[in-house]
């Protein structure tokens, strides 16, 4: 905090302008419009009302409780109180206000100098009582210490000899001055004070003319009422926090003024940006209502954004944190309503800032009771929202909720996401009307702490949803024993809706398990897709129960690669076999390596695999109740089988590792009439059927005296296939052969 000697001097609007005091005093003029006659009344006109406000101001200061020591002060003072320390030397004392941990400083004042930069030096050198010197502490005879300020002070004088001011305080600039009056600039080292005083800073000033407080600037504007404790004032450049009153200290009023007083001014805009500056705010619970029954728990809100266009904005990362106080129970930040009310806000959003849900200091999470609340809650309706650049942490809930429908063009981008009560992201879409919504580089840790009854996700997403390099990890040594998933697609109202407006599509992610291959935990899965039209593109997925879990139609996984897992991906039949909801058409092109089971299909209908499954325990298990699966790509390795087919229909397409198609050649004796059976290794990947192979003589046989009546497959096994030829007419030559030729061609079994 500023100084009182360090606060900027009071300078005119308007043009260039040439500064009449050297020591940054606040009198200047413009160039080219010089007139001595006028420049004597018109400065001190300027300076005595200038002084008179800011005098005022340090009156204010040195009323304040004043205590020896900053404890005593902390003892004998409320939260909010404003009061002074007795300083030391050249520090008179210090100003503070007191919080609920302790105070802060605000500002100190010196003994010699306070505002002697602002106050005319024939007042420094009157000892009258309601001039400068005397309420200043300052004698001009007196001898001060080298470096002091009271030394500082008399060199001015010299400066003043120069020919701006003489020691009587007369101008003796030979320049000729004109249109000296403009509006000044004052400086207050706490808001309070300006508050104190801004009746008299309001009739010593005129609108335009701007006025500083706790490094903060206000413009003089008749009518205003924007800022309830400063009439007449409003924010001069970009609207913080700070020029409402709000101090960060938890309380409900405290948190109101944003609430109803900042964002009311930014909405009369037409919108805008609130910023905060750098530190600890805590934020209160804004509903007076707070009965959670009859969907009301979502309406228990802190920092609560009903209007368009609104944005919040910090300082950075860890450097502006907005914390829920102790026992509010209720969202940090709210944007929109949906119940009790609908209100749809567009345009809004938070950036550089963490949020704090301090869940370890709130009610426990409970869904049967409604204590659920967010950190950040987005709700039906809303439109071109942008949060970016924060961290969110420490919610009873969810991270960031977007509740329950019809949005579009929400961007969350590069938002770390850090022990949630449930999942980091919960982006639902109960009538699939999402669209062009987007979650860019988010970071998840320790989510879905309070749910262990029902599965969280660090990222679950709805339909209409493009989610890009997402990352998630959970510790290999979390303590956490149930299951918790890494991202989750899914509808709510209709599983799979049939016309989703826009399929939810993962790119890039990046998702661990934090488990091997053996020691996962029954149920986790690095993506859960329980909607149509899922789209998984690129990415890793180590340590889960199931790298990818596919319960629905016409689902696509590309260019991804899934290790560690028990199962790499596991196509199944979901519960809602009522709408068809099982992993049909589904497209599979990844990497699948060191699993127990590289891909495993249950109960699923014209799937396409083109993967590299390799080293894992079964590469490839085709479950019973599948039909028509097409298999292409590379499947070796296995340590227990390539593949296991238990489906039917399914087809084997130039699939490197496995073969599926051979020619072996037997000798059959034909020196004898009969029947002549025998059996040969088909030295095939895959189990064929009888009718896949083909039999016939070969040319070239050594006798061709004999005759056949037939010949056939009789039988084929996973490892042989059994052949019988009927030698009807026998060949005169003893130990006679002929050459029998077995092409078998394995394509769809």
């Amino acid at each position: 905090m500023s100084k009182i000697s360090d606060l900027p001097a009071a300078v005119p609007t308007g043009g260039e302008r040439v500064v009449m005091v050297q020591n940054n005093k606040t009198v200047g003029a413009p160039l080219g419009s010089i007139v001595n006659a006028l420049a004597q009344p018109l400065v001190e006109a300027a300076e005595d009302s200038a002084h008179r406000a800011e005098l005022a101001a340090l009156a204010v200061q040195l009323s304040a409780p004043l205590f020896d020591t900053l404890a005593e002060g902390e003892a004998a003072t409320a939260n909010g109180d404003i009061f002074s320390v007795r300083g030391g030397g050249e520090e008179f004392a210090t100003l503070h206000r007191r919080t609920v941990s302790g105070s802060e400083e605000l500002g100190s004042y010196p003994s010699s100098l306070a505002v002697a930069h602002r106050v005319r030096l024939s007042d420094l050198q009157s000892n009258a009582a309601d001039k400068g010197a005397a309420l200043v502490g300052f004698d001009f005879n007196a001898e001060y210490p080298d470096g002091s300020l009271g030394a500082a002070i008399k060199l001015y004088r010299g400066t003043f000899d120069y020919g701006i001011w003489t020691p009587d305080g007369e101008v003796v600039d030979l320049g000729e001055w004109a249109s000296l009056k403009a509006p000044w600039t004052l400086g207050f080292p706490a808001r309070s004070i300006f508050v104190a005083v801004v009746a008299i800073v309001f009739a010593e000033t005129v609108d335009g003319q701007t006025v500083s407080a706790e490094g903060l600037s206000y413009v003089r504007k008749s009518g205003a009422t924007a800022i309830p404790d400063l009439p007449g004032w409003v924010p001069a450049g970009p609207v913080h926090a700070g020029h409402f009153g709000f101090v960060g200290i938890g309380t409900r009023a405290d948190t109101l003024k944003l609430t109803t007083s900042a964002f009311a001014y930014l909405h009369s805009l037409g919108g805008g940006t609130l910023h905060f500056t750098a530190g600890l705010f805590l934020i209160g619970n804004t509903n007076s209502d707070t009965t959670r029954s009859g969907g009301n728990w979502d309406n228990q809100a802190g920092l609560w954004v009903k209007h368009d266009n609104i944005r919040l904005k910090g300082a950075g990362e860890n450097v502006t944190i907005l914390q829920l106080a102790d026992g509010q129970d209720a969202h940090v930040l709210k944007f929109g309503q949906r119940v009790g009310a609908s209100i749809a806000v567009k345009g809004c959003g938070f950036s550089d800032l963490t949020i704090d849900g301090n869940r370890d200091n709130q009610t426990p999470a409970n869904q049967a009771t409604y204590f659920n609340n967010s950190g950040v809650d987005i709700s039906t309706g809303c439109t071109d929202f942008l949060g970016e650049r924060a961290t969110i942490k420490e919610c009873q809930w969810y991270g960031i909720g977007v509740q329950r429908d019809d949005f579009h063009n929400i961007i969350l981008r590069q938002i770390t996401f850090y022990r949630t009560g449930s999942d980091a992201v919960d982006a639902k879409g109960d009538s699939s009307r999402n669209t062009r919504n987007v979650l860019e580089s988010p970071r998840a840790r320790e989510w879905g702490l309070a749910e262990p009854g029902t599965q969280s996700a660090a990222y679950d997403m709805r339909s209409g949803w493009l989610v890009i390099d997402p990352f998630l990890e959970i510790d290999a040594d979390d303590p956490i024993t149930y299951p918790r998933d890494g991202i989750r697609i899914q509808d709510s109202a209709s599983d799979p809706d049939p016309t989703p407006k826009q399929a939810t599509a993962i790119v890039n992610g990046k998702a661990y398990g934090g488990r091997s291959q053996t020691t996962t935990i029954s149920g986790s899965a690095g993506v859960r897709a329980k909607t149509r039209w899922a789209r998984i593109q690129g990415g890793e997925y180590v340590g889960w129960n199931h790298g990818f879990d596919l319960a629905n139609p016409d689902c696509f996984v590309t260019d991804a690669i899934v290790r560690s897992c028990h199962k790499g991906a596991y196509l199944w039949q979901d519960s809602y076999s009522d709408v068809g909801a099982e992993a049909d058409q589904s497209r599979l092109r990844f990497v699948a390596r060191n699993n127990v089971f590289g891909v495993h299909l249950d109960s699923v209908d014209n799937a396409t695999i083109d993967c590299v499954i390799v080293g894992n325990g079964t590469n490839l298990w085709i479950g019973e109740g599948c039909t028509k699966i097409r298999v292409r790509g590379e499947i070796f390795g296995g340590t227990t089988a390539n593949l296991v087919n238990e489906g039917t229909g399914t087809s084997l397409l130039n699939v490197a590792g496995i073969s599926t198609s051979s020619k072996r050649v037997v000798a059959i004796p034909v020196d004898s009439i009969g029947l002549k059976t025998g059996s040969v290794e088909h030295h095939l990947g895959v189990e064929p059927k009888a009718d896949d192979v083909l039999v016939s003589p070969l040319r070239g046989t050594d006798v061709s005296d004999y005759a056949y009546a037939f010949f056939r497959v009789a039988s084929v096994d996973a490892t042989h296939i059994d052949y019988e030829v009927m030698i009807s007419t026998a060949s005169a030559t003893a130990d006679a052969n002929m050459n029998l030729l077995l092409v078998t061609r394995a394509l769809e079994f």
